[in-house]
């Protein structure tokens, strides 16, 4: 299988940084690797054609040149301005960040949430510490 770059650009395979230049053919598993990815590379060859048709790469709608494959769009919340604001529930089931993020620095949230985690059955004792802090800060 083999693509070509669209641009230049560098990734990491196999935890070794790669150099691409524009036009610079890829091939084998690293050609693989780069459709996955939804890198800036094109198909070179049927096997690398028909990779990118079963993922769905075919951007020739969006008035591109056929073939040109390009990352898709950040996520939301990319850390491009402010964090969106908390929720106002808490799932006290979230992962730790997710509750920690919801508890923030207020006092009230991380008790409410404090409270939460130790009525459950196996409270997450790493959750716990930090929610301490929180809701009892200086303390």
């Amino acid at each position: 299988m083999r693509v070509v770059a669209n641009e230049a650009f560098r990734f990491f395979y196999n935890h070794v940084p790669i150099n691409v230049a524009e036009g610079e053919a890829i091939d084998s598993d690293a050609a693989v690797f780069l459709l996955n990815t939804r890198a800036a590379v094109r198909p070179d060859d049927e096997d690398a054609q028909a990779l990118a048709e079963e993922l769905g790469l075919d951007d020739a709608a969006d008035g591109q040149e056929a073939g040109l494959l390009t990352p898709p769009p950040p996520p939301a919340g990319n850390g491009d301005g402010p964090p969106p604001p908390p929720p106002d529930q808490l799932n006290i089931d979230a992962p730790v960040k997710d509750v920690l993020d919801w508890a923030g620095t207020d006092p009230a949230r991380a008790a409410q949430a404090l409270e939460l985690e130790k009525a459950k059955p196996q409270p997450r004792s790493t959750l716990v510490a930090q929610l301490e802090k929180t809701a009892a800060p200086g303390a």
